[in-house]
């Protein structure tokens, strides 16, 4: 996850480079306020949070002042939402900004295109064993399956989570895993979601926020 952050601002920095620093400014505040409204945290437990006066808040929402690296990972993992689309809309608002599924595809593909220059190797191999792997699976089948998956509830989720997780440590321990040649899955993530996720789920919450940069330092 670190890389492919990295990877985002690394490929949008020119863009970035033709706007002033008040057209930027303008973009972060609106996102800042944006991720926050979207959830039930008020200004005032961000405060609580993050260890900072209210006025602080306020003053980040408003583009008075704004928050350094640790404080901008913390803001998402109080709001336990994935950072990654503001992340994006921040660096490449043409393609992000506002994005639906209802959009045109030539929309849809151009953020795509962006994505998959953002992607790290590993990411990529990851896409590529899907597509091209002789798994045994559609891919077509097996992206709809993510698809229904990550619309059920975060008990559900994790239920699902942690059978796949069993059942690659099964098959691997009776050397009956499919394509070895291949990529294989981060087992040190898979179970960090999994602890994560079953902690969202005991307190009914939509989701959690993680960078893996704990797990997974490169």
């Amino acid at each position: 996850m670190v890389k492919f952050i990295s990877g985002i601002f690394g490929i949008g920095v020119k863009n970035m480079d033709k706007e002033s620093r008040k057209e930027r400014l303008e973009r972060f505040t609106r996102i800042f306020t944006k991720s926050r409204q979207k959830t039930t945290v008020s200004q005032e437990k961000m405060a609580a949070e993050l260890d900072v006066s209210r006025r602080t808040i306020q003053n980040w929402e408003m583009g008075k002042s704004c928050p350094d690296f640790f404080q901008t990972t913390e803001w998402f993992r109080v709001l336990k939402i994935n950072p990654i689309p503001y992340y994006l809309e921040y660096v490449f608002p043409k393609e992000f900004s506002d994005l639906q599924a209802s959009d045109s595809g030539e929309r849809i593909a151009e953020a795509l295109k962006v994505l998959l220059e953002s992607l790290s190797e590993e990411q990529m191999r990851a896409l590529l064993f899907l597509f091209h792997a002789d798994h045994g699976s559609s891919p077509t089948a097996v992206l709809q399956m993510i698809v229904a998956h990550l619309h059920c509830d975060m008990k559900s989720r994790v239920t699902v989570a942690r059978s796949i997780l069993e059942n690659f440590e099964m098959c691997e321990q009776r050397g009956e895993l499919v394509a070895e040649d291949h990529i294989m899955p981060d087992l040190d993530v898979l179970r960090d979601a999994v602890e994560r996720g079953k902690i969202a789920a005991n307190k009914n919450e939509k989701g959690y926020s993680a960078s893996y940069s704990d797990v997974n330092p490169s």
